[in-house]
């Protein structure tokens, strides 16, 4: 069969019509991952280690950057820890957050213990309220609050570093009297105290205190005239006392010092060491000092968010 200038022309063609069909071909879409979200914890330790417990339910807000503005759909979502370490992944329970699409940037913010509602009503969407008065029935006995600056979906990934912003009292008692009573019987009191407040966990700023009140503090198991307190970070009242309350078979008055001599202010994510001696000469006070808040047994409290400073 001979090839005419025709049969060339009509071949020529075939192939560029092909060829154009393949380049109009739709390529596979490429997914782009998730947002990667980790929480980092400091100030908690566990041997040694800062450490995430398992499964802990933490609450994120994304806000409009270096603002309190929350961007919709980002209001108050639930995550969950992914693994035992510092620093964790972190995996929605049910809705993800969404950063801007056009690249602009984001705040992220993130507290824990997560809770469903807000402020001491449950009418404002981004106030925690703390209730510390009953000291063994702390609500919340941990607070953590942190903030990654200027994300977006360029990076595709961020980092919230979380602290705590309560304070901690730790007493350890000395008692000198001839008759020396069981350290169970012994109670210290904190008279004239803040242990309620609110605090906005988007800037994790204190907004509204409590009547100052007081409270009695808890022993730590197997401890030896050992005491604690979690309390808001507050200036301390000038009116405000440690007692050391004895039992009636001691037959010994209560002796007070005050406090605000020793702990002016509780700063937030801090922990003070107050060492208290009674004998028959009276009552003395010593502060010892003053260190970052900790908390030695997160990962054993397993599902108890409440129990975390409690070493049970």
């Amino acid at each position: 069969m001979k090839f005419t200038h025709k049969h060339i022309f009509m071949i020529l063609m075939a192939m560029t019509v092909h060829l154009l069909s393949s380049c109009h071909k739709e390529k596979p879409e490429v997914t782009k991952p998730d947002f990667a979200l980790s929480a980092q914890v400091q100030a908690l330790e566990y041997n040694g280690t800062s450490i995430w417990g398992k499964q802990g339910e933490l609450g994120v807000f994304v806000a409009k950057s270096r603002t309190t503005d929350i961007l919709e759909g980002n209001d108050n979502l639930k995550y969950t820890t992914t693994f035992q370490t510092q620093a964790t992944r972190l995996t929605p329970a049910d809705q993800k957050m969404n950063l801007p699409k056009n690249g602009n940037l984001a705040d992220i913010i993130a507290y824990y213990p997560y809770i469903q509602e807000f402020g001491s009503k449950g009418s404002s969407k981004t106030v925690y309220a703390i209730d510390l008065q009953d000291q063994k029935a702390r609500n919340p006995d941990i607070l953590l609050i942190g903030r990654a600056n200027d994300c977006s979906t360029t990076i595709n990934s961020a980092t919230v570093s979380l602290k705590p912003v309560l304070a901690k009292l730790n007493v350890k008692l000395k008692n000198q009297h001839a008759t020396k009573s069981s350290e169970e019987d012994i109670r210290i009191q904190l008279s004239k105290i803040r242990c309620k407040a609110e605090i906005d966990v988007l800037n994790g700023a204190y907004i509204s205190y409590g009547e100052a009140e007081t409270t009695d503090m808890i022993q730590p198991s197997e401890s030896v005239y050992a005491y604690e307190a979690i309390l808001p970070a507050h200036t301390t009242e000038a009116e405000a006392r440690l007692t050391v309350i004895f039992p009636e078979s001691a037959r010994q008055d209560p002796l007070a010092v005050n406090l605000y001599s020793y702990v002016s202010e509780f700063k937030p994510n801090s922990q003070y060491d107050l060492e208290v001696t009674v004998s028959p000469e009276g009552i003395k006070a010593v502060l010892v000092s003053m260190s970052e808040f900790s908390v030695t047994d997160w990962y054993e409290d397993k599902d108890d968010i409440y129990g975390n400073i409690n070493n049970k």
